[in-house]
């Protein structure tokens, strides 16, 4: 009998200990860098979803920034952002009545359209350049025995003509050195409020909480 109640007793105060972690958890962490002009912040709402600001790449204005949402969620004493679009593209509709193909290009992180992007046309005799417009849309009129969508030369995707006359978006990597990923792992220190990289070679020594908080 007492066997039980001592796994009963475990039980309750591991659930007890997670649900504190989630409460104590969420909040506004702002960075600690290396760089003082480094600018980043995290907040990490209840439902589980997060808002990460970061210095936008190659800024060396501290209010140049971009933002990136995902989902967050803890194993362990670590916590876990997901971040950005993990699908390379997505399909939509048929645009077979129009003879036409249409791209929409976002960025795979920020999930803001592409602009200027490089969009090849290729046949076995010819191939044709477009370039995506300020809204990251392309139309490509005819067959095509496929198609390359490059940025830059960052990152590249090929669509094969099995989506010809399809309404397409595409996901492109924009920001190759930037120093998020599309995971981030931080070791939670509860006493003292902070996330801690557990990359050290990160841009960021740790973040601090600083919103009000029992």
């Amino acid at each position: 009998m007492k066997k039980y109640i001592a796994v009963i007793s475990i039980a309750i105060i591991l659930c007890s200990c997670s649900s504190i972690n989630y409460n104590h958890i969420t909040g506004f962490y702002v960075g600690s860098s290396r760089d003082s002009i480094r600018h980043s912040t995290i907040s990490l709402n209840y439902d589980s979803t997060f808002i990460y600001t970061f210095q936008s790449s190659g800024s060396w204005m501290p209010n140049d920034t971009d933002t990136i949402t995902g989902h967050w969620h803890i194993r362990g004493n670590y916590l876990i952002l997901e971040m950005g679009q993990s699908n390379t593209y997505s399909l939509s509709e048929n645009n077979e009545k129009q003879k036409c193909t249409t791209l929409h290009l976002y960025d795979k992180m920020s999930k803001q359209p592409i602009c200027f992007a490089e969009i090849f046309q290729i046949n076995k005799a010819q191939r044709k350049i477009y370039y995506s417009d300020i809204e990251g849309f392309v139309e490509i009129e005819g067959a095509f025995d496929h198609i390359l969508c490059a940025f830059l030369q960052i990152d590249s995707k090929i669509i094969d003509n099995r989506y010809l006359y399809h309404d397409i978006c595409v996901y492109l990597d924009t920001k190759p050195h930037s120093y998020l990923t599309i995971k981030r792992i931080y070791r939670i220190n509860y006493r003292k409020k902070r996330l801690v990289h557990h990359n050290n070679k990160s841009h960021i020594n740790y973040f601090q909480r600083v919103d009000n908080h029992s």
